[in-house]
């Protein structure tokens, strides 16, 4: 198969391929306009090291990133989520403390992330984190010198989640694919002969002439005008008939 029939079978079947995928674009953005939106609120803290003497900050540096990735994990636990219980009242729902906790850049930065479907909420539960996660590690006795609220969360305005823009634009893409490789399948499983080269090859013949399909404008339709002139004249050849015999 050549890139001219490939093209022409394309083609051929182009008001299929554009349908079936405004069809499946138009679900995917009813199904992903339907889902609830979420929204996330993130707080980015800092785990400081007390240092008293220059040569000991980049030994600090180098504690406070190790120590960032293992209250990351710490972060989400259920302990830290029975303190963020306790700080909270009982009207901001469990399934709201889900903490997301993870290192910026092999930084001693730590982002504290709390995805929920009321962005208030969420962001109220984003700042308890870090007094919760402080409270933990006091009763462990691994407190740092300190961990600090660099960015407090924020009420998040857009969702993350469903992104309906990036769901339609992946199923327009998705649904191209597919329906051109439909189209294409169907042209290979059928009995019809594209162009002249396949006829030769099919009838071991050469082609001599082609007979194109020639679509004919309309011709002028006659005027008002034009019908009255003409039987006028018809008439007036019938009334000079009529003395004539």
């Amino acid at each position: 198969m050549t890139v001219s029939t490939v093209y022409r079978s394309l083609w051929r079947h182009r008001l299929f391929i554009i349908l079936m995928t405004a069809l499946l674009a138009g679900v995917a953005f009813f199904v992903s306009s339907s889902q609830t939106k979420m929204y996330t609120a993130s707080a980015l803290v800092r785990v400081q090291q007390k240092v008293t003497n220059a040569n000991d900050v980049f030994g600090s540096l180098q504690t406070g990133e190790r120590l960032a990735q293992t209250y990351a994990e710490i972060a989400r636990t259920d302990a830290v989520a029975r303190e963020i219980r306790r700080e909270l009242p009982q009207s901001v729902p469990d399934d709201a403390i889900v903490i997301d906790a993870a290192q910026v850049s092999s930084l001693e930065l730590l982002k504290l992330a709390v995805t929920y479907s009321d962005p208030a909420i969420a962001a109220r539960v984003a700042n308890t984190v870090p007094t919760a996660l402080t409270r933990v590690l006091r009763a462990s006795g691994a407190l740092p010198d300190t961990i600090a609220t660099v960015d407090p969360a924020t009420v998040p305005t857009s969702p993350s989640s469903p992104n309906v823009k990036l769901t339609v634009i992946i199923a327009i893409i998705i649904a191209l694919i597919l329906n051109s490789a439909l189209a294409l399948l169907v042209d290979a499983f059928s009995d019809r002969i594209g162009d002249p080269e396949e006829f030769e090859r099919v009838v071991g013949h050469p082609v001599i002439a082609t007979i194109p399909n020639l679509r004919f404008a309309p011709g002028p339709q006659p005027t008002v005008d034009g019908v009255e002139n003409r039987g006028a004249l018809a008439r007036r050849s019938a009334d000079g008939r009529d003395r004539d015999g």
